[in-house]
């Protein structure tokens, strides 16, 4: 069964040391127990049963430490809340697996300010995790911090998520590496002011894939940085999608995605790295986008006009952009969006097959065309830079 351990600072003594040695004052003892009362609590779990318990009991400022194992999954938490200055925190302490046990691994439902970190989760047919609102959608959940999970294998077929995300706010997903999955790797829906850092996103054979990160329902104010994407998918990142109106969060906006900042990534492979759809001030900069097999970038509309805004005003700026032989379409644009509002500015592209100016659906200011970035592998070196100033190029 799992070890409880309490931890808290003995103000007592420090207060005690001021009268005699021998004598001890009732006020101190309170204090004491006041404070263990409130302190934080480390649960130490490690079997199923003592998992399960600790995070149905759940209070803020709870630490639930998993002893490296295997465990079952199918587990539900649901309106157990943190708060800023106490979250609860779940963390793995070696290589904790989630197998089997349903069809996700933990659902956290209404679960404000916890901190899930270092737990992994393989061969889920549903989500691998999946973090929501509960339904309730003008309740926003808030301060969830997810760190260092690795999710194998999800799906593989249909809308099924590594980590589905719905109705957060002010939250962080950073380190994770999501490996295979049917819908996509990360998927929001109504998320607002968040951060994905610091990931990697690896599409597997025998996997749909649809997109690696879906940003959709009303989601807006959300950076993507310093995270890497292999082969994944149909849409690397797909700022924006097509959501049922009952599913926007906390109310059916104009766009289905705005003000996202997609920044110093790498895309290696997959059909398109960034696809812009019914999406409004999206920014995209300073990645690496290496050989994708069809387009670099897609502009598109997958809700009605004008019941919703056409796809528009986005930003592709600075980043260096190599096509393989075989492939010279830079943007694909669909019908019914304002192609022409998206700025272009300062961009490299190459391609392997010779000298070619992409196509673009507005001028460049800026771009080279045609110069071999000469890259170290994937590193983008000071002198691979060196020929990519503000210029225009053939």
């Amino acid at each position: 069964m799992g070890r409880v351990r309490w931890r808290c600072e003995v103000l007592g003594f420090m207060l005690s040391t001021e009268v005699r040695p021998d004598y001890v004052c009732p006020m101190n003892v309170l204090l004491c127990w006041l404070l263990a009362a409130s302190s934080v609590i480390a649960v130490t779990v490690d079997d199923d049963a003592s998992l399960r318990g600790a995070l149905a009991a759940a209070k803020p400022g709870d630490e639930i430490v998993v002893k490296a194992g295997s465990y079952r999954g199918g587990i539900q938490v649901r309106d157990r809340a943190g708060t800023a200055d106490r979250p609860i925190v779940l963390r793995a302490e070696g290589e904790v697996w989630l197998r089997g046990g349903g069809s996700t691994a933990i659902q956290f439902s209404a679960c404000p300010h916890w901190k899930v970190k270092g737990l992994r989760a393989e061969g889920y047919p549903g989500n691998g995790f999946n973090f929501d609102d509960a339904g309730r959608l003008d309740q926003a959940v808030k301060g969830v911090v997810i760190e260092d999970l690795v999710v194998l294998r999800t799906g593989p077929r249909g809308n099924h998520d590594g980590i589905k995300m719905s109705g957060l706010v002010d939250f962080e997903v950073k380190g994770c590496r999501i490996e295979g999955w049917g819908g996509s790797a990360i998927d929001m829906v109504g998320c607002r002011d968040g951060k994905v850092t610091g990931c990697i996103i690896r599409g597997l054979e025998g996997h749909d894939s649809m997109s690696g990160i879906q940003m959709k329902g009303g989601t807006r104010g959300i950076t993507v940085f310093r995270t890497r994407f292999e082969d994944a998918g149909l849409r690397a990142i797909n700022l924006g999608g097509s959501t049922g109106k009952p599913y926007f969060r906390p109310e059916v906006t104009r766009f289905e995605a705005s003000d996202i900042t997609v920044a110093h990534n790498v895309f290696v492979g997959g059909q398109c790295a960034v696809a812009f759809v019914t999406a409004d001030q999206g920014a995209v900069r300073h990645n690496l986008i290496l050989r994708p097999e069809k387009w670099a970038f897609r502009i598109l509309q997958e809700q009605p006009v004008p019941e919703f805004g056409a796809c528009r005003n986005g930003r592709i700026e600075r980043n260096i952009i190599v096509f393989p032989e075989d492939n010279r379409v830079a943007v694909n644009v669909g019908p019914n969006t304002e192609a022409g509002s998206f700025a272009f500015r300062e961009n490299a592209w190459f391609h392997e097959g010779g000298r070619h100016r992409p196509q673009l659906p507005s001028a460049e200011q800026g771009g080279v065309y045609g110069t071999d970035p000469k890259l170290d592998g994937e590193r983008v070196t000071a002198r691979a830079l060196a020929g990519f100033g503000p210029q225009s190029g053939s």
